[in-house]
């Protein structure tokens, strides 16, 4: 929940004194990005919003205890660009970050972004006019596409975009919104308390559930971020908090909103609750890319889930064996 900023900031890491930060008109946006050891992105993520259209907006930025070296390129953006405040206190994990970054937020609107992803350079200006002629939005995300760790596309998603899709989606165990291609708007967000920081890792879930009780979600039908996953993006033990999280989550709402009459879902977010090999997980990626027309991305992944199948003789044997039973198999059903 948001408290008071003075409890919350070591001010001494601030690279802009906080009585300096309140002097001036506020921006219109506020972007709040929190970090934790991600120097081989954060320089892309810094310049993706560096680089927006849509000029009028300070970025506050978290540095939530990072032991590489982001916190020193942060700094030098800061002492480059005045529109950055930068936060930075010991790691006490995303939720809390979050809510560090919100007490000095100082915009009718709150834009999301994550150290490692890229946003559109018309991002803010399409979000931002989106809720100006929609105010009974709180909240509107976008479509985005996944790219590697090289920054390589071989995915895109889209999500629901009605108020009602999205809800009923939240209700069946789908957090149908992207935590970090939203623009919220600042008094609803203060209104429903901040994030809460019982949620580790379904902040986000329970913040939707929450802001749907009090106006519109909304989701954009343009692909407005480049969202990154990681081979290792999230492990098992972090899933399984994600689902008691999400379950938490739901069943709070369920409360408040009087629906006992529900069928609590089960909560499985990704299918990377299941383990998959390398191999498996190089294919999946070479499938994805070449569906949507990156086929440069496709080759890459389909050389290396032949590379990863050579070393494994044994597994392609088996492969082999099988395609050539089912092969007869097959023949002896039409004879």
């Amino acid at each position: 929940m948001l408290e008071d900023t003075s409890k919350m900031v070591n001010t001494s890491r601030i690279v802009r004194p906080l009585s300096q930060i309140t002097l001036g008109s506020p921006p219109a946006v506020s972007v709040l990005m929190p970090v934790y050891n991600t120097e081989k992105y954060v320089a892309e993520a810094v310049d993706s919003i560096l680089a927006q259209t849509f000029g009028d907006f300070e970025f506050v930025i978290v540095n939530d205890g990072s032991t590489d070296g982001t916190l020193r390129i942060l700094e030098e953006y800061a002492a480059r660009d005045q529109r950055i405040v930068l936060l930075s206190r010991p790691n006490t994990g995303m939720t809390r970050a979050l809510n560090d970054g919100l007490a000095v937020c100082r915009g009718e609107f709150i834009a999301r972004m994550d150290a490692d992803d890229i946003s559109e350079s018309n991002r803010l200006e399409v979000q931002i006019a989106y809720l100006q002629q929609h105010p009974d939005v709180v909240v509107v995300g976008a479509d985005y596409r996944v790219i590697d760790e090289k920054g390589r596309v071989f995915s895109l998603m889209r999500h629901a975009t009605s108020h009602s899709q999205i809800v009923d989606k939240l209700f069946c165990g789908s957090c149908s919104i992207n935590h970090p291609s939203v623009v919220v708007r600042k008094a609803a967000i203060e209104a429903v308390g901040g994030y809460d920081e019982r949620y580790v890792y379904g902040q986000d879930y329970d913040l939707w559930l929450r802001l749907s009780e009090k106006g519109v979600l909304a989701n954009l039908d343009h692909f407005l971020m480049r969202y990154r996953h990681h081979e290792c993006s999230i492990t098992g033990g972090s899933i399984q908090k994600y689902c008691e999280d999400s379950r938490n989550a739901w069943r709070a709402a369920v409360v408040r909103r009087n629906l006992h009459s529900l069928q609590e879902p089960t909560f499985r977010p990704w299918r990377a609750n299941r383990q998959i090999d390398t191999y498996t997980f190089m294919r999946h990626r070479a499938k994805s890319a070449f569906r949507i027309g990156e086929y440069y991305t496709g080759a890459i992944y389909t050389l290396k889930a032949a590379g990863y199948l050579s070393l494994q003789p044994k597994r392609l044997y088996d492969m082999f064996a099988g395609r050539v039973r089912r092969g007869f198999r097959k023949r002896a059903h039409f004879e």
